[in-house]
């Protein structure tokens, strides 16, 4: 696919992507269970896993988010989301969440073990 293609459909691939989001966002506060909360969270961070690889084990150049400190991922994904941090993608892809949103997508990486 010729680069100006790409550049033409990368906002609309990652406008069905947040949506996709939202829509298994959706569907997981409306489960019931001991595991509610972890479903959220799963469905929350199924978006991080086509860049930065299943469970968010990292993929080639991006890193890996699995085990890392909830801390850091919570302040880089604000600091994404206000702009005071610059990304390729993650601006927008992190003002598509709430904080609360934010919190729950990094407690749930730092809780993953890095293999």
């Amino acid at each position: 696919m010729p680069e100006s293609n790409l550049l033409t459909c990368l906002p609309r691939l990652l406008a069905t992507l947040m949506l996709c989001g939202v829509v298994i966002a959706v569907q997981a506060d409306d489960a019931t269970g001991d595991n509610a909360g972890l479903r959220r969270a799963q469905m929350l961070s199924f978006n991080c896993f086509t860049c930065h690889g299943p469970e968010g084990q990292g993929s080639g150049e991006i890193p890996a988010l699995a085990g890392r400190a909830a801390d850091e991922l919570k302040a880089r994904l604000q600091a994404y989301k206000r702009g005071t941090k610059q990304g390729t993608i993650m601006n927008r892809i992190a003002r598509g969440y709430s904080d609360a949103e934010i919190d729950i997508i990094a407690d749930y990486f730092a809780e993953l073990e890095r293999e």
